[in-house]
């Protein structure tokens, strides 16, 4: 694939991305998850502060991110607010991941890329929950950033690499919880992936280490301690780790078995409404098998893949489980159909070959599509769409 058609398609994909994820932002409800961090918001917006509450909510990185377009919108009380100030930011960020795909090209190559940009778009998961004012997108954009910060680091270690490791790793520490699943889950894939390629562990020096870790803690810090107006919500955001735990081994209802995640992802069916997005989950098994090879594997799709592994097994293995909850480690799943796609356009050197997988592809992506206009803007708030909760 030329340079030119690439950035074409990438483009292209990232205009419809935000197109499925910013148009009629007001046609569902608000979730009474989403009420809630509204609520918490308007608090700041209104009095200008915010206090960390370990109790029952998450870090407060998506109430300031709002807070400046809310104020370019003329809105600073709760009452003036509408849906679509609200869930414009997590709209903007489940966009912005097709971005993070793009220091990745080296390592996977453009039809990768240009393929996970198309499934990320269309994807009905990732569409639907970047139209809601939760956490899980910019707790997503800001895990995949670290892991891509992390990689880069490792395949060449410098200080300013092991910075933005640390601060993209403070982010989504200080985004949601759930980060001490996808954080060592990084740092075990990229360490991995360098040794299972003969690389070694990487030589990481003590000063650059210690250099991104103080500029996690810090960027941590600064976002739980309110600009340091409230000194304990640091302290706060760690003892919350007993809470989240009692509650995901068993003392919440929203208690699923270990495979709710894949049965939502591949078929579900309500009132005559079907729902699937196995196409995606085929491709990513295949970039799956091919990532450890040495035909088709390399240091990254090694590392997405481990990523992907281990945080979906440990998601899946906690009986707390929302819709939502699967966000994370999904994007690691569909950047490995970018990969498994590849595998396969380079296995189909005849033209009838590629005909074919073209052809699958574009059923493939033209049944995501219908999907995520379905679920987002046909039953957003009906029960029987597996993403609504």
């Amino acid at each position: 694939m030329n340079k030119a058609v690439w950035g074409a398609l990438v483009g292209i994909a990232l205009a419809t991305a935000l197109m499925l994820r910013v148009v009629a932002l007001d046609r569902k409800p608000m979730h009474h998850d989403e009420a809630n961090q509204a609520v918490r918001f308007g608090q700041l917006l209104e009095t200008g502060h915010y206090a960390y509450d370990r109790a029952d909510h998450h870090g407060p990185t998506l109430y300031y991110l709002t807070w400046p377009l809310a104020r370019l919108r003329g809105q600073s009380t709760l009452a003036s607010l509408d849906e679509r100030t609200l869930r414009l930011v997590p709209a903007i960020f489940g966009t912005a991941l097709i971005l993070l795909y793009l220091p990745l090209v080296a390592g996977l190559g453009r039809t990768a890329i240009a393929v996970s940009a198309w499934l990320t778009a269309l994807s009905p998961a990732l569409t639907y929950n970047s139209r809601a004012y939760i956490q899980e997108m910019v707790f997503a954009f800001f895990a995949l950033a670290f892991l891509v910060a992390l990689g880069r680091f490792a395949e060449r270690p410098r200080p300013a690499a092991a910075l933005l490791a640390g601060v993209c790793g403070g982010l989504a520490y200080a985004t949601k919880e759930t980060s001490v699943i996808v954080i060592p889950a990084a740092i075990v894939a990229v360490l991995g992936a360098a040794w299972w390629r003969g690389a070694g562990w990487p030589r990481w020096r003590p000063r650059d280490l210690t250099l991104g870790v103080g500029a996690g803690v810090a960027v941590a810090v600064v976002f739980y301690s309110s600009f340091f107006t409230n000194p304990a919500g640091f302290v706060d955001s760690i003892r919350a780790f007993g809470v989240y735990v009692q509650r995901g081994l068993g003392a919440s209802p929203r208690l699923e078995a270990w495979d709710y995640y894949w049965r939502i992802l591949a078929f579900s069916k309500s009132g005559g409404l079907f729902w699937s997005e196995a196409f995606i989950l085929v491709l990513a098994l295949v970039g799956v098998s091919t990532a450890f090879g040495r035909r088709f594997g390399g240091f990254w799709p090694s590392v997405l893949a481990l990523y992907s592994v281990i945080s979906a097994a440990v998601f899946s293995a906690i009986p707390y489980k929302t819709p939502w909850n699967l966000v994370p480690f999904y994007v690691g799943v569909v950047l490995m159909a970018g990969v498994g796609a590849a595998a396969l356009w380079r296995l189909a050197r005849s033209r009838a070959a590629r005909g074919l997988a073209l052809a699958f592809f574009v059923v493939g992506c033209g049944h995501l599509g219908v999907e995520s206009w379905r679920a987002s803007l046909v039953y957003p708030a009906d029960p029987r769409n597996p993403y609504v909760y």
